[in-house]
């Protein structure tokens, strides 16, 4: 057993996947409607996840956006 589950926080969406049995995981961000920013891992816990994903500068790539194409 484990959940799926996806929703908004902070206007990204996110995404969290977990499997019980074996504890793997996956937990992913949408930035700025264009960039995916993914950890997946076995053997560790969600929160490690969010820790890896949350230590690139979100704040920097969401500016990125704007700068396609010029």
């Amino acid at each position: 057993t484990g959940y799926h589950k996806v929703f908004r926080q902070d206007g990204r969406t996110v995404q969290e996947q977990w499997t019980n049995a074996d504890r793997h995981g996956e937990y992913t961000l949408i930035v700025g409607n264009r960039f995916m920013v993914e950890a997946k891992g076995g053997g560790v816990d969600m929160g490690a996840l969010k820790q890896a994903v949350n230590a690139v500068d979100l704040t920097a790539l969401d500016k990125l956006k704007d700068t396609a194409g010029k």
